[in-house]
Order: structure tokens, then sequence, then C-alpha cells
């Protein structure tokens, strides 16, 4: 035992020893969609629907009449996910092992699973969220330690938006505020060699370290400016700040960090069909690589389909989406920088959503 133990600390010591990277990072939000994710990551000025309640409350002042977004389901996960899972089918459920978790080092498994349910009512919406998160980083690390993350995240959010009368006719500002309220139990945690002796016993570690469930009290902001050149042709600018100041839970809970946000858009919309271009510089606050920052979207749209593809963090993301009826199915894929610097360590998700709806 001991020797099998020796063994796999060597195969993790050897690894990753030679790299003197910094700990990886992986942006949390509360909420994603396969449109805002499919076109980059950007959401500041495009975020619509009942995508705009958690991404940018400033697009609920666009909305009219009743919406019922009944189920919004979503779920992703990365490529190491099933590849993790072929080298170590049942790793945590069946105790794991040091020789399970030395398989690990170079892949960052990764998934998630998301439903929200939102009710909007002209520019108000009061949407329901129940998200789960289950990751291991293990690449890229200065010596054997590893982030785990496991997180479960119930909660709703309420939001208005409305626009501010203004002369000319050919502009439409927006202004939006959300509050929100999450119960929240684990997060996403860095484990040293001490953990990583105790890997056997992966799920009774894992279930002392998340904890309990706690709650917090979170609030967000954003604004949307739009100038009208034409009929058809149309340009915006939009700020947004999600989860200001961050918002944190009791430890151990993982807070959902702030973010502070920018972008600009172009669309050029005939009724039928159309394209639209969105550029968003995001985490302003975060000292990071600016084109982890930077993402570029661009949208085509025609009756039934959306067409999306993007930039996100300096890397390609696409998706489709599919309307019919009381019907929306979308798909996407993009990758997380998982590094400190865009090409470090990229981590590529693929996405799939049904939303069911009435609007």
């Amino acid at each position: 035992m001991r020797l099998r133990r020796f063994c796999a600390l060597s195969v993790i010591l050897a690894a990753e020893v030679a790299s003197l990277n910094a700990q990886a990072v992986d942006y949390r939000p509360l909420y994603r969609s396969a449109r805002q994710m499919a076109m980059g990551g950007t959401a500041v000025t495009t975020a619509e629907g009942d995508d705009a309640l958690w991404l940018n409350p400033a697009g609920l002042a666009r909305h009219q009449g009743f919406g019922f977004h009944i189920a919004n389901g979503m779920v992703e996960a990365a490529t190491d996910l099933y590849t993790a899972y072929l080298n170590n089918s049942g790793l945590l459920s069946n105790g794991g092992s040091l020789a399970g978790f030395a398989n690990l080092i170079g892949s960052n498994p990764y998934g998630r699973a998301q439903i929200t349910s939102t009710l909007m009512l002209g520019h108000l919406a009061i949407g329901f969220i129940v998200d789960q998160q289950t990751s291991i980083y293990t690449a890229n690390l200065a010596y054997p330690q590893f982030t785990m993350g496991y997180q479960t995240t119930n909660g709703m959010q309420i939001g208005y938006g409305f626009q501010i009368p203004v002369r000319n006719q050919k502009v439409e500002w927006n202004v939006g505020a959300a509050a929100k309220y999450l119960a929240r139990r684990g997060g996403y945690y860095l484990w040293g060699p001490l953990q990583i002796l105790q890997f056997a016993n992966a799920q009774a570690l894992l279930n002392q370290t998340v904890g309990q469930f706690s709650t917090a009290i979170g609030f967000d902001i954003g604004t949307q400016y739009y100038y009208r050149i034409s009929r058809k042709f149309k340009l915006g600018a939009g700020i947004s700040y999600t989860d200001i100041g961050n918002t944190s839970f009791a430890t151990p809970a993982s807070p959902v960090l702030q973010n502070l946000s920018t972008g600009i858009s172009a669309v050029y919309d005939t009724g039928p069909v159309g394209f639209g271009f969105a550029y968003d510089y995001r985490n302003i606050y975060d000292v990071d690589d600016w084109i982890k920052k930077s993402h570029l979207g661009l949208e085509l749209f025609f009756p039934l389909v959306k067409l999306w593809m993007g930039l996100g963090g300096g890397y390609f993301s696409c998706g489709v989406g599919l309307d019919v009826g009381i019907t929306r199915i979308s798909g996407a894929t993009y990758a997380e920088e998982l590094g400190t610097y865009a090409g470090q360590n990229m981590n590529r998700r693929y996405m799939l959503s049904v939303d069911f709806k009435f609007d």
C-alpha cells in the first residue's frame, strides 16, 4: 500500500513540478446561456428575453407583454469529462485512489446542469434557478495540488428595466436593476498534498469540505444605449455590473464574483432576416490577460433559426438555435481558458439547452 502511494505521488511530482505556471482560474458566473457562449461570451448589449434578467437587466426594458419560460434546462460538459470517465469510472462513488488521481493529471473534467424558470410581465421579470457544477482541475500546477469543484446553487432573482425618455427619436436608452436571493452549498477548493493522500476517501472528504447550505443576497445593474442610423441599422453600447461587490456566502461556500463589463454592438435587421455583431470587454476588475477579457460575437438570424459564432478569450465558439412554437432548442461549443493568459490551458466545452416557453 505504501509503495502504491509512493509510486502515485512520484507520477504527480514528475508531471507537475516541471510546470511553474500560476493556479488555474475559471470564471464561474451564476448563469450562462447557449446564445451567449456561442457568441464568444458577449451579453452586455445583446441580452434579451429571459436571458436579460440574469445577464443584464437593462434588456428587460425591451420586453413587452407576457412571457413565461416554464423550464429552461441546460447541460454542458468538457471533452475531458468523458476521458476522465473512461480512465476513472466511479472515481468518487467507488472511493477513488491515488493512482486514479494520477490518471487525471493533464485533464480538466467539468460538468454543469442548470434549470431556470422565468415569469415576465412587461418590463418586470421573476426567475428561479437551480444549478449544479462538478469539476477537477489538475493541469499547470507548480506542485501536487488541484482544484476540486462541487457546487449546488438554488435561488431566485427579480429584475426590472425601463427606458429613459429622450427627445431624439433615434435614441433608445435602457436602464435596469435586479436583486437575487441565493442558497449555495460547496464551491471550488484548492486541495494540497494532505488531501491527495486522503484521495482514497474522496467522497467523505468532499462531503466534509463543502459543508451545509448558506444564503446570500446580491445585486445587478446595467444600461444599454442604442442609436438608430436607419430603419434597419442601429448601433449599441452598454455596461453591466453583476454581483456588485461579490455575492458572498458564509464559508465554505464560494462567492459569485462581481463582473463589471462594457460592450458595443451593431445590428442590421430587415425583419425576417438580419445579422448582428457584438464586442464585450468583461471582468474589468480582474488582473488577467486582456485577451481573456475580450469577447467577439456574430449572430445571423432567420425565421425559426439563429446561427452564432464568436471568439471568447481568444478561442473559437459557435452554435445554433431553433425556435418552434413553445420550444426553443440551442446548442453551443466554446472554450474556457483555465490559466492566467490565453493559450495556456484551454478547456473545450459543449452545451445543450431546451426552453419550454409561452411568449
